[in-house]
């Protein structure tokens, strides 16, 4: 008996994971969203009319045609981005129908039994690296997981939790929340995107998928004695994660006999998936970023659900959100840059001489209260 085989008597063995059935998005829930701090604006100095009768000044100044050419503006920006939103769709729609004609039942029954047959495949070729090497899970977690770590550490140095403060004391504390805001959006579409590519030709990707593992799984074969150490890497953060990446949903007839324990290495940090519509457009593992997202052996008849879940519940929102909050950023910056002006030129724009009348009606600047009438030339 093998190590292999003793390590694994006397328990229910457990397989590893498949992806999620494809779903309409029924169940998706809302992301987070950060409340966005409450701008107060500052104590003014006291009005002059606090203590004085004070000329009556128009009520709107040239400010009042910056506000409608603002207002305008948006107005225009949003039909702009409504308009581009449909061609984006129509490109989608022509692209999903494209894949669809050659995702067919044949092609995708000739890519199921491709993938069984690698399952069989890959499994024995498990079997041999833990007899051959026995420390093999050690030389991952000793010089491989460091790496990755790298990854997580440079992201929770830079965005910690992802949750934001809600509570600012200046314009600038307002900027960054914003900014923070902007980033954390755009990571998220990128995601959303990204995914929502790969599923633009799914049969042409996992055909990809299964010709390159067949291709490592002989030179792993060939190699196990002679470069152990690329074969662990080639078959457990490689042939491994990418098999089962595009492997039929976890409900179907179509079961990996790839056991859980030879899966999920470098596990610093598991993010909750988003698979609300099927695949999983969460963060994921620093493993699954290591292979980034894949297409996998979904029913044809089950494409279109989820094309149209993936824009309706999680592309389409993502990137509103993404544009209201470069919007809310750059309000934010225009004021910023309105009061940085103003405090640079001030003094040189300061004209309360001319502003003062040539002739002085004291009736109409006396102090409250006082019966002052008199008038100054």
């Amino acid at each position: 008996m093998n190590d292999y085989e003793q390590g694994h008597m006397g328990h229910d063995r457990q397989y590893a994971d498949q992806p999620k059935s494809p779903a309409d998005g029924e169940g998706c829930k809302e992301y987070y969203e950060p409340k966005i701090p409450e701008w107060h604006d500052p104590e003014k100095c006291p009005p002059p009319d606090k203590y004085c009768e004070c000329p009556k000044k128009p009520g709107e100044t040239s400010t009042c045609l910056d506000k409608l050419i603002a207002k305008q503006t948006a107005e225009i920006v949003a039909a702009e981005n409504a308009s581009a939103f449909k061609k984006t769709l129509e490109d989608l729609l022509k692209t999903a129908k494209d894949a669809a004609g050659k995702y067919t039942r044949d092609k995708y029954k000739e890519l199921i039994d491709i993938w069984v047959e690698q399952d069989k495949q890959i499994v024995d070729l498990i079997h041999t690296i833990v007899c051959k090497v026995s420390c093999w899970r050690c030389v991952i977690d000793c010089e491989v997981c460091p790496l990755l770590y790298q990854v997580h550490d440079a992201e929770k140095s830079l965005y910690d939790d992802g949750k934001l403060y809600e509570t600012v004391h200046d314009l600038y504390d307002l900027e960054y929340f914003h900014k923070r805001n902007k980033e954390a959006k755009e990571r998220r579409f990128q995601r959303i995107s990204d995914l929502l590519a790969v599923w633009q030709s799914p049969e042409a990707t996992i055909r990809g998928v299964l010709d390159k593992n067949a291709a490592l799984i002989t030179s792993a074969l060939s190699n196990v004695g002679k470069e152990p150490g690329k074969v662990i890497y080639d078959v457990f953060l490689q042939i491994v994660p990418m098999h089962l990446a595009i492997a039929p949903p976890r409900d179907s007839k179509w079961k990996t006999k790839i056991e859980k324990d030879f899966t999920g290495f470098c596990q610093c940090r598991t993010p909750e998936p988003d698979d609300c519509c099927g695949p999983n457009v969460g963060e994921g593992s620093l493993l699954d970023r290591l292979i980034g997202p894949q297409p996998y052996l979904i029913h044809p008849d089950d494409y279109f659900m989820l094309i149209c879940c993936l824009v309706e519940k999680r592309y389409a929102p993502a990137q509103k959100k993404l544009k209201d909050a470069a919007t809310a950023l750059a309000n934010v910056q225009a004021r910023i840059a309105a009061y940085d002006t103003f405090l640079k030129t001030w003094r040189k724009d300061f004209n309360a001489r001319a502003r003062i009348p040539s002739v002085i009606n004291c009736s109409d600047y006396k102090p409250k209260g006082s019966s002052q009438n008199s008038s100054a030339e």
